[in-house]
């Protein structure tokens, strides 16, 4: 399976990006990510955060010459319900 890796990103140890099959059919399987920014700090704010995880898909879907529109399905995982809501 072709491997998403974005030359400008650091390659990660015991895990890819994304990878990509196409049997049967296109497939784009992407890990889990995060709002880290580019200096792997986390911001403070939860919305910054999201922004910055719905940025990295959208990177690695280009890779695989995708776009948003593509996707299936989304899964999130939030630690605090009550600083979402408020974001």
């Amino acid at each position: 399976m072709p491997v998403l890796q974005p030359a400008d990103w650091p390659r990660p140890r015991g895990f890819s990006h994304g990878v990509t099959t196409d049997e049967p059919g296109q497939w784009i399987v992407l890990a889990g990510q995060t709002g880290h920014g580019a200096d792997d700090g986390y911001p403070e704010d939860i919305a910054a955060q999201v922004r910055i995880a719905l940025e990295r898909i959208v990177r690695l879907l280009k890779e695989a010459n995708a776009t948003p529109e593509h996707i299936v399905r989304l899964v999130w995982y939030i630690t605090s319900k009550s600083e979402y809501e408020a974001a």
